[in-house]
């Protein structure tokens, strides 16, 4: 007696992850005047919302500790409570003369992801 030939099955799936983009101006006008305000005192952006979350910037005009005193320190914070999130960006600074952004840092992996406890990424410039 021959064997029963069963149909074969083919199945497959995906996995896409929900993004959101967003972009938040944060316009620190006479940057001079900033200096002096002590490493580790910052002056924070207004919160924006990407993704369901919030976020701010936060500038140190003379570092975010005192090792760093002679750099800009700028760190991205997540606000929202109790939460955990993956975030790609670019931080970039504006000429104000002739309007053209320059990179000054792109966080391209998304991990470690943002943890409303330990909700820092930063990163240092020298800016004279």
């Amino acid at each position: 007696m021959a064997a029963l030939q069963r149909p074969r099955t083919t199945t497959a799936s995906t996995c896409i992850p929900d993004t959101a983009r967003g972009t938040h101006v944060f316009t620190i006008t006479c940057y001079r005047m900033h200096k002096g305000l002590g490493a580790g005192n910052f002056i924070r952006s207004g919160t924006f919302t990407v993704g369901g979350y919030d976020w701010c910037v936060l500038y140190y005009p003379d570092g975010d500790r005192s090792e760093n005193k002679d750099y800009v320190s700028v760190l991205v914070e997540l606000q929202s409570k109790r939460s955990v999130a993956r975030a790609l960006y670019d931080l970039r600074l504006k000429d104000q003369a002739t309007g053209k952004s320059s990179l000054l840092f792109s966080r391209p992996s998304s991990f470690p992801p943002f943890n409303s406890l330990h909700s820092f990424a930063s990163f240092k410039v020298w800016v004279p």
